[in-house]
């Protein structure tokens, strides 16, 4: 992800009192239902931003530690439903070390609801704008209270070495990249 983008997304949402969310969006199902929600035209908060991924089970503990010690407020991973990734099940990983990076950051102070991990959506514009709405409301009442730098560097360096261990997400889909014809 890089801290570029951070820094152009930081410096357009300025000093909002909304909290800043960064979605990332598996693109064959949350992805597909985000177009269709622009262009049905249904009300989104304007405090997020949406970065497609091929599945989320792309999503690196290093691309989140990056965003939350870059001034994101949460963060929210959305994939297929769990059983209907066009991966073989990757999401099925994701969804497992996503749940250890919330222990992690919860370890660090970080509250677990920062981090959202949302499966499903199946293309729907509605199931897509209430799951976004909902995620903003859950920050909004959550204390917006900020923790130092240093908790997040010690736990870049934590997940940096737990994620050499885990599996690539991606890994034993053999030819074809696992798709699903």
């Amino acid at each position: 992800m890089g801290v570029m983008f951070l820094e152009i997304f930081m410096q357009r949402l300025g000093k909002s009192a909304e909290p800043k969310v960064l979605i990332f969006a598996c693109d064959w199902c949350p992805g597909l239902g985000s177009d269709r929600a622009g262009q049905d035209r249904l009300s989104l908060p304007s405090c997020f931003r949406l970065v497609r991924v091929d599945c989320a089970a792309q999503v690196s503990g290093e691309w989140v530690i990056e965003a939350f010690s870059g001034g994101i407020d949460g963060i929210m991973v959305m994939g297929c439903h769990l059983d209907a990734c066009r991966h073989q099940g990757a999401n099925h990983r994701a969804h497992k070390k996503l749940e250890t990076l919330r222990w992690l950051l919860s370890g660090l102070g970080i509250p677990p609801e920062k981090l959202c991990l949302s499966w499903g959506m199946g293309r729907e514009a509605l199931p897509f704008q209430e799951e976004v709405q909902k995620f903003v409301s859950t920050l909004k009442s959550l204390k917006t209270e900020k923790k130092g730098i240093n908790s997040l560097q010690r736990g870049r360096a934590a997940t940096q070495e737990i994620t050499p261990s885990l599996p690539s997400p991606l890994e034993g889909e053999g030819e074809g990249g696992g798709e699903n014809s």
